[in-house]
């Protein structure tokens, strides 16, 4: 009999006698011991790949607002996986000896105080489901909130604290997991020569691992925790911390505190590694799991775990802003350059990269406090930048930039761009063309992180218009200013005077709206074609000067229903494509529509298409 399923290896190592025939125990026993079926080291490596294509199912997060609580990273299956390992072993090895290192006993504790936590929630979400259910859903985090704390009066707030026990109970799981994983790795996989490398002398490297030289000198330099992060940056090539070491940095995070924290050496250690140019995001998600970015930041400590209940983000605060963070350095090294093409462009003319990162960091750092959190955010900033020694001027962009991280997004959704008092007031809160490229580069890497589906071609094309609008601002703003009818009529009064009049005339019966957000040159084409028009209604192809290429159409007629979609609808039989448009009403009961069109490509059309 062979057993070359992964599945069916690990059914069996759990197998346990019910009932019937005891001899197949016996034949299980003697079937597992087989020396050439599923070795240390194969199934090892098995599992930990079927352990990583599981977690890649759920965006690689412990932190999911709807998580799956047997499957998601910090679920039960990372219990059940550690389990397995150990069985695994064990079959062929009658002691563990050499394996009692891998887990602590401490670990053991913490691990099966979860897993009865998470056997809890399981029980009482499968009750209150009716059947088996193993996402936690918004629908039932309320009603099994009230039954685990039936002394809190207020629903939202009972549900907060389930959802925050959970994910810190996820996080320790996942934190357990992975230094459990780390141990079977160095003892399964190791070479059998020990290979090892001084770094320093408070570090070296064992097998491409980190470690301490010293694992006592902890207590005595405390600023090592942030400086081993700060080796793995500076030294890409090491593979990670060995498991001894990870259990050390856990065991004495409590040395973090406020001493800790104002002093210089750590201050220049943290901006250092916010400066690093690798790896800076995997550390400080290292970090989080360990809890030390949480002791170092203890802002950040507090919106671990954070629920956001809104129809937006999918993640809680801190993963949501890990992700902002990933997100703002895949536009730097250009691996997402398709995706946010001008934002890939706009990162590199930023002055200091630092503070794009110390913003995002912030940025929703205030969430949680029954608060404006931008405004609490902009406060917890500025003690940061205060403290890590920036200057006024940075310390002003980053407290600006946190505490308006929310107004491109809101603008370029909710205000009409087509309003030069919009563009305008905006500019205006703006300032400069520096502030604007950051806070550009936020705003991509802030939407993009709150909800996958969040990004579009719409978002993206609304956002790039509010980009390019402003900066038009900043680079024109003498003629931007100017008094777009005024600057009409004097285009006007070029003309023949017959062709003036007519104009006039046509002019009086529109909103000044319509001349607050066309260009004067357009204007004076438009009235020109609708007074020289032949029938009542007009549609015509409108260029600048003399160009033989336009992405402009004018549309003339009688205002009545559904014209707009008429038009749509000839234009796309024509496979020409709808950009945008600008919609005006007239006082005589006529209606202009200004559509931007292109090609099937998005290239402008021939004048005569």
């Amino acid at each position: 009999m062979v057993v070359s399923n992964l599945q069916a290896i690990t059914n069996l190592l759990e197998s346990r006698f019910l009932d019937g025939d005891k001899n197949m125990i016996v034949d299980i026993k003697q079937l597992l011991e087989k020396k050439n079926l599923w070795d240390g080291d194969s199934f090892f490596l098995a599992k930990l790949q079927e352990q990583i294509k599981r977690h890649s199912r759920f965006d690689n997060t412990e932190y999911n607002l709807e998580p799956n609580i047997k499957s998601s990273p910090g679920g039960l299956r990372d219990i059940h996986t550690i389990n397995w390992l150990f069985l695994n072993y064990s079959r062929k090895n009658h002691e563990i000896e050499n394996f009692k290192k891998v887990m602590t006993s401490s670990e053991s504790r913490e691990l099966n105080k979860n897993k009865l936590w998470i056997w809890t929630l399981r029980y009482l979400l499968h009750k209150e489901a009716g059947r088996e259910e193993d996402r936690l859903l918004f629908d039932f985090q309320v009603s099994i909130a009230k039954k685990l704390f039936p002394d809190m009066t207020d629903s939202n707030e009972a549900a907060e604290k389930l959802m925050h026990r959970y994910f810190k109970s996820a996080l320790n799981i996942s934190e357990i997991n992975s230094t459990v994983i780390q141990s079977f790795r160095e003892k399964m996989t190791q070479p059998k020569r020990s290979l090892t490398k001084i770094v320093d002398k408070n570090f070296q490297v064992r097998n491409n691992l980190i470690e301490f030289r010293d694992p006592s000198v902890i207590t005595k330099k405390p600023s090592l925790i942030l400086e081993i992060f700060v080796k793995l940056c500076e030294n890409p090539g090491f593979k990670g911390i060995r498991s001894d070491t990870l259990r050390i940095l856990k065991e004495n995070r409590q040395l973090i505190d406020s001493n800790f924290r104002k002093k210089k050496k750590n201050i220049d250690l943290f901006m250092k590694l916010l400066r690093s140019e690798r790896l800076m995001v995997t550390q400080l998600e290292q970090m989080k799991q360990l809890g030390i970015l949480g002791r170092y930041l203890p802002e950040f400590g507090k919106v671990t775990g954070q629920m956001q209940y809104d129809l937006f983000h999918i993640y809680t605060v801190d993963a949501h802003t890990l992700q902002v963070l990933r997100n703002m350095r895949r536009l730097f090294l250009g691996t997402s350059k398709k995706l946010f093409p001008l934002a890939s462009k706009i990162v590199h003319l930023l002055p200091k990269l630092e503070l794009l990162y110390i913003s995002g960091l912030f940025h929703d750092i205030g969430k949680g406090r029954r608060k404006d959190h931008s405004k609490v955010g902009a406060l917890s900033v500025y003690r940061f930048c205060k403290n890590h020694r920036l200057s006024l001027k940075d310390t002003e962009l980053v407290k600006w930039l946190v505490d308006n991280h929310l107004k491109m997004s809101i603008t370029s959704q909710k205000e009409d761009l087509t309003n030069r008092n919009v563009i305008r007031s905006f500019a205006e809160l703006v300032k400069d063309e520096n502030r604007l490229n950051y806070l550009y580069c936020l705003t991509v890497a802030d939407i993009a992180a709150t909800n996958p589906s969040l990004w579009n071609t719409w978002n993206a094309s609304l956002l790039e218009e509010l980009f390019s609008k402003t900066l038009n601002y900043f680079n024109f703003k003498h003629i931007f200013n100017t008094d777009l009818q005024k600057e009409s009529l004097n285009i006007l009064n070029q003309l023949p005077s017959g062709s003036q009049q007519k104009i006039k005339s046509l002019w009086r019966n529109f909103y000044s709206s319509y001349f607050e957000n066309q260009e004067p040159e357009i204007t004076v084409k438009h009235g020109l074609l609708i007074v020289d028009r032949k029938l009542e209604s007009l549609a015509k192809f409108v260029s600048k000067k003399d160009s033989k290429l336009t992405n402009s159409l004018l549309v003339y007629t009688k205002d009545r229903k559904n014209v707009f979609a008429t038009i749509v609808g000839i234009l796309d039989s024509q496979n020409i494509c709808v950009l945008d448009a600008q919609l005006y009403g007239t006082k005589d009961g006529f209606c202009l529509d200004n559509i931007v069109v292109s090609d099937d490509k998005g290239a402008p059309l021939e004048k005569n298409s």
